[in-house]
């Protein structure tokens, strides 16, 4: 009847341990690690890069970018620009090193990315 109560009483704390853990990592938010790629195929022109993750004043660059940064929001809204109409921007994606998402267009891209 002892060894009864022993192996009760072990049993009834391993399950109360394992539901404190699986709690505790309820409680903690997903962090992502985002990597950029912004390329403009226009070397005369200058492109912007902007929005979630980027310095307020955006990056500048003439033909490529990238950055990286993590965050724990489940989505990004990123801008790439650039003044002259003809000029074709390429922009990619990656989140935790999975390429998530890829789009191109001319003058401006405007995206908006669920993590």
């Amino acid at each position: 009847m002892r060894r009864y109560n022993f192996i009760a009483g072990l049993a009834c704390m391993i399950l109360s341990l394992v539901l404190l853990d699986s709690c505790s990592k309820d409680d903690e938010p997903e962090v992502y690690e985002v990597r950029i790629v912004a390329e403009s195929h226009d070397h005369q022109t200058a492109a912007l890069l902007t929005g979630t993750g980027i310095d307020n004043d955006g990056i500048e660059f003439l033909d490529f970018c990238q950055t990286l940064f993590t965050t724990t929001d489940n989505q990004i809204d990123l801008s790439l620009c650039c003044d002259n109409p003809q000029t074709k921007l390429t922009l990619k994606i990656w989140v935790n090193e999975e390429l998530r998402y890829q789009t191109y267009g001319y003058s401006r891209i405007k995206s908006h990315v669920y993590l």
